[in-house]
């Protein structure tokens, strides 16, 4: 699901707050699915200001959850090249959770075994465990590089997808 896609039931009323959290996400979901883009790909996919890219960009470099750097191959002296924003997955581990104002559900994620499984659930006994991404070597190195890991590895990214439906299906009910 695009990270657009997600606007329709995530961004309804609220308050700035809740605005800002949701910018910063959609940011993230642009990075992770996209890997690195620009500040200028990110206003256009947004559809925000330069100020406000800028803004949330900053908080996220803050926060350590992403880095800027000149895109490879660039030389001093040439212009001011476009920053290319990156997520910084050595400090970020996604731990996929829909939190709802009144509902909290559970996905593992890099499940090596069914013990792995069995203590997602022990951990989160009053979660409900909707699915778990299972270990795998792809998994670890998109996690190390960058890279979107549904394009390294078709059968996480089917998981992936299984888990999307039901947490939208869980959204809309």
């Amino acid at each position: 699901m695009s990270p657009n896609a997600r606007l329709s039931h995530r961004a309804k009323g609220g308050t700035q707050e809740d605005l800002r959290r949701h910018n910063l996400g959609t940011l993230l979901c642009h990075l992770h699915e996209d890997g690195p883009l620009s500040r200028a790909e990110l206003t256009t996919r947004m559809g925000l200001n330069r100020s406000t890219i800028a803004a949330l960009v900053s908080e996220l470099v803050t926060l350590g959850a992403v880095r800027e750097e000149r895109p490879a191959g660039t030389q001093p002296g040439a212009g001011r090249p476009s920053l290319r924003v990156s997520l910084r997955p050595e400090h970020v581990q996604v731990l996929a959770a829909d939190i709802g104002i009144t509902r909290l559900v559970l996905v593992g994620n890099k499940a090596a075994s069914a013990d792995d499984r069995r203590l997602f659930a022990e951990l989160a006994p009053d979660l409900p465990l909707i699915g778990c991404l299972e270990a795998s070597t792809e998994a670890v190195t998109a996690d190390r590089t960058g890279k979107t890991l549904y394009s390294l590895d078709a059968g996480l990214a089917a998981s992936v997808a299984a888990i999307a439906s039901e947490l939208d299906r869980r959204a809309s009910t």
